[in-house]
């Protein structure tokens, strides 16, 4: 049988990893003010993290502090201090997305383990080795991944896995979703996701709305739930199981640690005869759930959407069957009986659902409330979002019983030499003396109330369970003392484990950021296609380099669109799938291999196993922006890694671009960014159980403002990804784009016609040579588009 796998927990405030640990989890993952990916989180201040870290350590839980955003070169140095302090106080480990910033880790806290963030948008085993060779301990894979796929990479790496066991489920994958910092200007890449998939949104075919029984949030997925997969996720030999929620209440973390520490265990305990109480899973709908719970892609990707309502439905507890509009009542037939305190949700079809808080309990079949909202009807189902005896109960049972490590202890009481106490945890062992044992002259102590004392041991992280114990009979020593050799055996003991994690502080080099000299570039004019006709476009155009979505063209058309290409006097690189998981490669792995004895310049890179794919390529490596690059380190460690140019992320003010290293870099300046990369299909989910595979329509996804989201099916690899209503178009930008030193500007298309495209070219070509200058107004009438967004370019993020 495999190792047990760690249980790790979130914890979002302190009162969350109390309640975390006190349930039984082996680790938690918290976040400190600044640098997480959770920032709505309470989190923990620079002493609190520290606090938070002895804390964990006095009771055997591992806690791993999450810098998983990406940052800003004006962060980094206080960054770099902010972790020589957590290093210094005995931190396990960092969870990290940021390439630069995990190589700047690597060369300054070797010692240090590391943990790439599910935000690295790791899926396949190429992915994981890549990162293992640059240090990392451990990967948290996508939750996209399956079973089968975990088993194939634990199979073939000694790297650390993690994957999540419960809690929400993105529908992007993530570290590839630039919905809400492209719309809402709160990057999810920063910790600041505004929950863009869990609003409303309609589907069209074409011009035509397509009408589904399903509900209106057909981005917003189930909360994943994998008690009934236990069995299967330990033998895939996943090393850390992981539960989400550092948005999450202390009692939500106190319930789900304690329901999946239970059931590692009994599997452990009795692998033949595991099974599942049925009230242990009611109490995971109680707490939360979206519309019930799926097992994620574990096993399949069916079932995952809660398309009714995006957040907590809670659990069903009754219906109305009386209104009375004259006393303002309403009759609730109850299914269970509610208790004071309680919060009852009336889904009455217009939300926000109206809401009533239980004054007085009641188990009666029938219940009457004063509350009145003139959309509630005969027939509204009722959900009790929050059962108030459970809270309470978590409360009482987990949250308030603080966990103590075991501790052996050895007493010698004998009359005319000093009292001794030894005590032993793990590799600890701590000597007390005390004062002189005498013969009693009047009332001796028992050893039952000497052991008794002893034992005492308060707020120490300590239960003592006495194994040695050599007292005389008809002995005294003051209670005094004790208490005194109790409390000095115990602060030894408590120090000795403290300092055991404790390092030497780092003397480490002040940061410094080289200023860069700009240098007024040659404009190279890159350009990413799809398909023949959009090639036939661009031919009488002076363009550098082609990108060839090659995912979406046969090999035949890319070897006919690299012979057209070569009379375009242009370079062709190929641009390598967005995911690349075990699936996707198996397909595509032939296509690769022909694409590699082919005349093209190289390859754009979208994922961290593809650089893992190419290491004996003698092709040229462009990183796309999908990697995320938004600071020197990044830019610098990219290069090290023989990147001949690097994408930068289209969340950067062109501020921040001015402080960064461009001679080797490139920019979008035209297209329609991909807000969402998803391995669910939008069209099949709504389609009311009919596949809609294939076919040539087009589909958009349009949201409660009237905008229109293009749903790219790529059906061969069964991904969608969602593009955004308006393109980008820096056109008007370009002296600004000029001056920041860039040489590569690229031009991508995607559901661009031919003449559109010749439109774009035609304005493009005459701004860069000077013929004439566009604002916004002469680009949207030449171009024929409503509107135009410039990404982050003015506008930058948090």
């Amino acid at each position: 049988m495999n190792d047990k796998p760690e249980l790790l927990s979130p914890a979002g405030s302190f009162e969350s990893m109390i309640a975390a640990i006190n349930a039984g989890c082996d680790a938690v993952y918290v976040g400190g003010k600044q640098f997480s990916a959770r920032a709505y989180a309470s989190n923990f201040d620079t002493e609190e993290l520290i606090k938070a870290i002895k804390y964990c350590h006095l009771r055997g839980v591992k806690i791993y502090v999450t810098v998983n955003t990406l940052f800003k070169d004006k962060e980094i140095e206080e960054l770099i201090n902010y972790i020589n302090i957590i290093y210094e106080a005995g931190v396990d480990a960092l969870i990290i997305q940021d390439f630069g910033i995990c190589k700047l880790i690597r060369d300054r806290f070797r010692d240090l383990e590391i943990h790439a963030s599910t935000q690295m948008t790791i899926h396949n085993l190429q992915g994981v080795k890549y990162l293992n060779e640059l240090g990392f301990k451990r990967v948290v894979l996508s939750r996209e991944s399956s079973l089968k796929e975990i088993k194939y990479i634990t199979s073939n790496t000694d790297t650390e896995i993690e994957c999540f066991i419960h809690g929400a489920l993105c529908y992007s994958y993530s570290g590839q979703c630039l919905m809400s910092s492209i719309l809402g200007g709160r990057s999810g890449n920063r910790g600041r996701c505004a929950g863009t998939c869990r609003l409303p949104y309609a589907l069209y075919e074409e011009a035509e709305k397509m009408n589904h029984s399903g509900g209106k949030y057909l981005l917003s997925p189930k909360d994943i739930a994998t008690i009934d997969l236990l069995p299967e996720l330990i033998n895939a030999g996943i090393t850390s199981f992981k539960i989400e929620g550092r948005m999450k209440s202390p009692e939500y973390v106190a319930s789900v640690t304690s329901v999946y520490r239970k059931y590692i265990d009994r599997y452990y305990e009795n692998p033949n005869g595991y099974n599942v109480d049925k009230r242990d899973m009611e109490l995971l709908l109680e707490i939360y759930n979206r519309g019930g719970f799926s097992t994620g892609y574990y096993n399949n990707k069916s079932d995952i959407m809660s398309m009714k309502k995006p957040n907590n439905q809670g659990a069903y507890i009754g219906k109305v069957i009386n209104v009375n509009k004259k006393s303002k009542t309403i009759e609730i037939k109850l299914n269970g009986k509610v208790n004071k305190g309680d919060k009852l949700e009336i889904w009455t079809g217009n939300e926000p659902f109206p809401s009533v808080t239980i004054k007085k309990p009641s188990d009666s079949a029938n219940i009457t409330l004063k509350d009145y909202n003139k959309y509630i009807l005969p027939g509204n189902l009722v959900y009790r979002v929050k059962n108030k005896q459970t809270y309470d109960d978590i409360g009482n049972n987990i949250i308030k019983v603080n966990k103590k490590l075991k501790v052996e202890g050895n007493l010698k009481v004998n009359e005319g030499k000093v009292i001794e106490l030894e005590l032993n945890y793990n590799n600890f062992n701590i000597r007390e003396s005390g004062c002189i044992a005498e013969k009693a002259k009047n009332q001796s102590l028992t050893q039952e109330r000497i052991i008794k004392q002893i034992k005492k041991t308060g707020d120490f992280p300590f239960d003592l369970i006495m194994k040695n114990v050599n007292i005389d009979d008809n002995i005294f020593i003051p209670i005094s003392e004790i208490n005194k050799l109790r409390r000095n055996a115990l602060e030894n003991l408590e120090q000795m484990i403290l300092d055991s994690y404790i390092r030497e502080p780092k003397k480490l080099p002040d940061y410094k950021i080289d200023k860069k000299t700009v240098k007024m570039p040659e404009c190279n004019v890159n350009i990413l296609i799809r398909n023949m006709e959009q090639l036939e476009a661009i031919k009488d155009f002076n363009v550098k380099d082609i990108y060839i979505e090659s995912e979406l063209i046969e090999i035949e058309d890319i070897k006919r669109m690299i012979d057209i290409c070569r009379n375009y006097n242009a370079n062709v690189f190929i641009a390598l799938p967005r995911i690349f998981d075990e699936t996707i490669q198996k397909r595509y792995m032939t296509k690769y291999k022909q694409m590699e004895k082919l005349d093209i310049k190289g390859y754009l890179i979208r994922t961290y196993g593809e650089m893992y794919l190419l290491k004996g390529t003698n092709k040229q490596i462009i990183i796309d922006y999908n990697m995320n690059i938004i600071n020197n380190e990044t830019i610098s460690a990219w290069k090290k890694e023989g990147a001949s140019r690097i994408t930068l992320s289209p969340e950067l003010h062109n501020r921040e671009i001015s402080d960064l290293d461009t001679s080797q870099s490139e920019i979008m300046v035209y297209g329609y960014l991909p807000l969402m990369v998803s391995k669910q299909c939008v069209v099949n989910n709504t389609s009311n159980n009919k596949k809609l595979c294939y076919n040539n329509k087009k589909y958009y996804l349009k949201d409660r403002y009237g905008k229109k989201f293009l749903v790219d099916r790529r059906c061969i690899n069964c991904i969608n990804v969602i593009y955004n209503s308006s393109p980008l178009i820096l056109l008007d930008q370009l002296d600004k784009v000029n001056n920041l030193g860039i040489s590569n500007l690229r031009l991508e298309f995607t559901s661009e016609s031919k003449e559109q495209i010749v439109k774009i070219m035609k304005l493009f070509f005459s701004i860069i040579c000077n013929v004439k200058q566009y604002d916004r107004e002469s680009i949207l009438d030449n171009l024929g588009v409503e509107e135009f967004n410039r990404g982050h370019f003015l506008r930058g993020i948090e």
